[in-house]
């Protein structure tokens, strides 16, 4: 177990985290709500604490307006960059416990569609582990720019994806109705993978690659490269025999895939980390569930001090290998029960990924 030691005024009294990746001495964790990451840096081999907080709008032009809440879901860092990227979907309204019928029935037809979830962006890190708009590396090198995907002329990810025959027809759907929901994301080789909590289709979950550039004349904008040379296509689906799961997070672990998979609806079910050899480098169209291997129980690990007494807590959303950590994966929790949350500390989970 490893102690994330925001304080009592960086997160408030949410500790919710929806995405974290490692680089160095440092985590970047998503909180669930709200448009930053959060930068902690190690202490000793089991807590993590001095929180930094980058605010993404200062970083990066961003969809939607100032202040609205990204839904941030997806870290990864990968040749000094981290990429993050929002949950792309649809809102159906929440129905709060004590609603009369007839006012649930006007909140369930109530959808919204909020811009500023269709983030996918990358940031510079700079040797001290900040993230900056623009980083000079060295002299004669162009500087390593902030950037994000534009959604002018309908290139943005949740257009493209609309008019993919598995896909498309979800794009409009709310998030939490199996409709198009992100929640996961790896870089490598200059292409990224995005996991899909929603649509799973027939059990099978979707998993999108593409391989966004720079814009050839704006440093700061990013544009859905076509993925092999001479090829139109931006993007491929990969799918994934996950039982009915959707995908949570993704992370590495040399050429291995980690797929954190977990539901797609609001509910407690099983959550698991399973294994796809050499699938960063090569993953197929589609994978069986005879060709993943489980990584351990399924979570929360049955000693953790944490179990999921209290219905609707302790999903898990984030994964990333821990830089240092001997094999170990990070897992963090949306939600976390209330043992795990402590004067500003939540605790997350370490498997043994080796």
């Amino acid at each position: 177990m490893l102690i994330l030691a925001f304080g009592k005024d960086a997160l408030g009294e949410d500790l919710s985290l929806s995405g974290v990746a490692s680089v160095g001495e440092h985590l970047f964790l998503a909180p669930d709500e709200g448009a930053s990451v959060v930068r902690l840096t190690r202490r000793d081999e089991r807590t993590f604490d001095r929180p930094v907080e980058f605010g993404l709008p200062q970083l990066v032009a961003l969809p939607g307006e100032p202040g609205d809440e990204l839904d941030l879901e997806g870290l990864d860092t990968v040749d000094g960059y981290l990429w993050c990227v929002g949950s792309h979907s649809a809102v159906r309204k929440r129905v709060k416990p004590a609603s009369s019928p007839q006012k649930v029935v006007e909140d369930l037809a109530e959808v919204t569609y909020p811009a500023a979830r269709r983030v996918l962006a990358r940031i510079p890190v700079d040797a001290d582990g900040n993230l900056v708009r623009e980083d000079r590396q060295s002299a004669g090198r162009p500087p390593r720019t902030a950037a994000g995907l534009s959604d002018a002329a309908g290139r943005g990810l949740r257009d493209v994806l609309a008019t993919d025959p598995h896909v498309g027809p979800f794009v409009d759907l709310p998030g939490k109705d199996n409709g198009l929901d992100i929640e996961g994301l790896v870089a490598v080789d200059g292409r990224i993978l995005v996991g899909l909590r929603g649509p799973v289709l027939r059990s099978w979950a979707v998993v999108v690659e593409l391989a966004p550039v720079t814009h050839p004349t704006n440093p700061h904008q990013l544009v859905l490269g076509p993925l092999t040379a001479g090829s139109v296509a931006v993007y491929a689906l990969h799918f994934l025999d996950l039982d009915g799961l959707g995908v949570r997070d993704l992370t590495r672990v040399g050429d291995d895939l980690l797929v954190l998979a977990g539901p797609t609806m609001v509910l407690d079910g099983p959550a698991r980390i399973l294994r796809i050899p050499r699938g960063v480098t090569s993953l197929p169209p589609a994978v069986h569930r005879n060709a993943m291997i489980q990584v351990g129980p399924d979570l929360p690990p049955a000693d953790s001090t944490a179990p999921r007494a209290t219905p609707g807590t302790d999903h898990a959303e984030g994964i990333t290998i821990l830089n240092g950590g001997g094999g170990k994966a990070l897992v963090v929790y949306d939600s976390p029960t209330e043992d795990r949350v402590k004067d500003g500390n939540v605790s997350a989970d370490l498997i043994d990924v080796t």
